[in-house]
């Protein structure tokens, strides 16, 4: 079971160029005081990559108090990891944001966005199984993130494997019928001969 938001991604430590005199704010939480803190820089991205580390951690603090996140709640979380990936300042930054939004996307259970996130932060795998178990209408999404080349042997066994059986499941649907339609025609009736009484007229 993927916890809310779980990830090996560490919150943002406080920048330099953040003034040292913020720190003696009477703030109690590290992350709330670390986002005003980037306010008062202004380092509006790092601002909003603190805030998105605190929301999870309020997350995940009310979910251990009631022993399931709001699903609706979980989504929105996700949603401020995928606004700081996107506005990230280079690609390897957006990579690893986009890594804690796919796993709160997974717990929301909103596994279209998860399995997209999945993808832009390189976790082809887990990508291309979560496209795969949104059943038939994601399975070329599944065949197209196995076939870049970055998946494990096993991801593009079990992907590939599935695939196929759903191309030939429908024609196996209609074998009864296709071999109904086979079965040869019946025959005509033998033409009866010609009155002796007609014949020379």
């Amino acid at each position: 079971m993927v916890q809310a938001g779980s990830s090996d991604v560490r919150p943002p430590a406080v920048s330099e160029r953040a003034s040292p005199s913020c720190l003696n704010d009477a703030r109690t939480d590290a992350l709330t005081q670390a986002a005003f803190c980037y306010d008062k820089a202004g380092l509006f991205f790092e601002k909003s990559v603190a805030e998105a580390f605190e929301a999870r951690r309020v997350l995940r603090a009310s979910a251990r108090k009631s022993t399931r996140a709001n699903p609706s709640d979980t989504s929105l979380v996700a949603a401020k990891f995928r606004s700081c990936a996107e506005n990230a300042p280079n690609i390897q930054q957006g990579k690893k944001l986009y890594r804690p939004c796919a796993d709160l996307y997974l717990a929301a259970r909103r596994h279209e966005e998860a399995a997209r996130a999945f993808e832009l932060a390189d976790e082809f795998d887990q990508s291309a199984l979560v496209y795969l178990g949104m059943g038939e209408r994601f399975t070329d999404d599944a065949v197209r993130v196995a076939r870049t080349g970055r998946t494990t042997a096993a991801t593009r066994d079990k992907v590939f494997k599935t695939a196929r059986f759903g191309f030939l499941h429908p024609m196996l649907v209609f074998l009864p019928l296709h071999s109904h339609l086979q079965a040869p025609l019946p025959q005509a009736p033998a033409a009866r001969p010609c009155p002796s009484s007609l014949r020379g007229r």
